[in-house]
């Protein structure tokens, strides 16, 4: 790792110099990556009721391919999509493509235009993501790029569409792709919450309904760096003492040794910042050894697939923050068009990727329309400052930073599932407001506020 400590110091960019210094800088930010996991009014604190059971899902596509145009005449608008399809995260993937389907068929055309959606496996590999986007570039010739669900992916996308001049829209939680000193540009916008004004959002409730003595468990890469960073801020504006945190290698699969130092400390929250079979593999034995009956568990990023892992038992009473969750369209009218949308398309609930990309999609089309061109220029200049309600509440994309301000929905999770994938009843929704993400200043953009 001296290596990379090197590079990353010296502030080497992915763009420029040799294949093999690329190549490197690019294997540097995978050891660095952070997992990309997310203004109405705050919903009314309020418990679903009984879910509808949702038909079986659908088996994942072995291998992505473009899709059928939609309808319209002419040559067609190309749209890439860049994502893990496959990998320890392909479930998250698959939402999300089905997201970026269901928003094609729903825009139907652009500027009297089909849409081609072109879909590339990423294989979570920052090498592979550069190498899938340049051949939509090259090749494709895409009109737009759009996709991830990992920070180091992402950023890989992103180098390839600013050299390109092609509009990216990424859809993955990053502190990076925000700000002015680290990867923003003009052709990027973020469409995703980033991790810090997640925890800012949320700790106000958190301390007020579920206790002031807190505890951070996090998995020792950048994404978990991120949400410490957030959440000890936080607490030290508020005068809060930290009273613990402890950090466990990506992929652990025996946490047995770190629960004693939790319990030790005797929290009345732990903030358990990890995912996927991290996450599964946590609460399952903080369930089987009694913590989850010691402290509330809450957890950064909750979503069906997660939670279709985790197992109901596991998850039952503990919390979770979510930028969609099909259970609030009790709650939302968007939301339930949405999921009506999805399940009578695809069989299934949708997932939180699937809501950040059907968003991202709608709100580019508009601005494209408002725009009444497809040049990214035009396209950014419409995008800022566009607010917009079309699945999970109401956000807006702030001007300085292309950074979309999304509403957080917190979970419960339910003693018993009902339906295939009622595993979590809404608490309330934080709603949408910029105050809780980091400054234009802050992100070295003042001079765009």
């Amino acid at each position: 790792m001296g290596e990379c400590r090197e590079l990353v110091e010296a502030g080497v960019p992915i763009t420029g110099g040799s294949p093999m210094l690329r190549t490197n800088v690019l294997r540097c930010l995978v050891a660095s990556a952070c997992f990309g996991l997310v203004a109405c009014q705050p919903a009314a604190p309020a418990t679903t009721g009984g879910a509808p059971a949702a038909p079986t899902s659908a088996p994942a596509a072995a291998a992505p391919a473009a899709n059928q145009p939609a309808t319209g005449s002419g040559q067609p608008i190309k749209i890439g999509l860049v994502t893990g399809l496959s990998g320890a995260y392909a479930g998250l993937a698959q939402g999300q493509e089905r997201g970026a389907e269901l928003a094609v068929q729903d825009i139907g055309s652009v500027l009297g235009r089909p849409l081609l959606l072109i879909a590339r496996d990423d294989k979570i590999d920052p090498n592979e993501a550069a190498k899938q986007t340049e051949a939509l570039v090259q090749t494709e010739q895409v009109d737009l790029l759009t996709g991830c669900v990992s920070a180091a992916t992402t950023l890989a996308v992103n180098e390839v569409a600013k050299r390109a001049k092609v509009l990216y829209l990424g859809t993955c939680q990053t502190n990076a792709l925000n700000d002015g000193n680290k990867d923003w540009s003009d052709y990027s916008f973020h469409m995703a919450l980033t991790p810090w004004m997640n925890n800012q959002m949320v700790l106000p409730w958190i301390t007020q309904k579920l206790g002031k003595n807190i505890y951070i468990f996090a998995a020792d890469y950048a994404w978990g760096s991120d949400n410490i960073e957030s959440i000890t801020a936080w607490l030290g504006k508020q005068g809060i003492p930290l009273i613990g945190q402890s950090r466990a290698p990506l992929g652990t699969k025996d946490f047995t040794t770190f629960i004693p130092q939790i319990r030790a400390s005797s929290p009345e929250v732990t903030i358990v910042v990890n995912a996927g079979d991290d996450q599964a593999n946590f609460l399952k034995q903080a369930s089987q050894f009694g913590l989850s009956k010691e402290t509330k568990l809450y957890s950064p990023v909750v979503d069906v697939p997660f939670d279709k892992q985790n197992g109901q038992s596991n998850i039952a009473d503990t919390y979770g923050g979510a930028n969609f969750y099909w259970a609030i369209q009790d709650q939302l009218p968007s939301a339930k068009k949405f999921v009506d949308a999805y399940r009578q398309k695809f069989n299934e609930m949708p997932a939180a990727y699937g809501s950040y990309q059907y968003d991202a999609l709608k709100a580019w089309a508009a601005a494209v329309e408002k725009a009444g061109s497809l040049d990214p220029r035009k396209v950014e200049t419409a995008l800022e400052g566009m607010s917009f309600d079309y699945s999970s509440g109401q956000s807006v994309i702030r001007k300085c930073d292309h950074q979309m301000i999304h509403p957080v929905h917190i979970m419960k999770g339910r003693a018993e599932t009902q339906g295939d994938a009622g595993y979590r009843d809404l608490v309330t929704t934080i709603a949408a407001d910029e105050k809780y993400e980091r400054t234009c200043d802050q992100l070295g953009l003042a001079n765009r506020a």
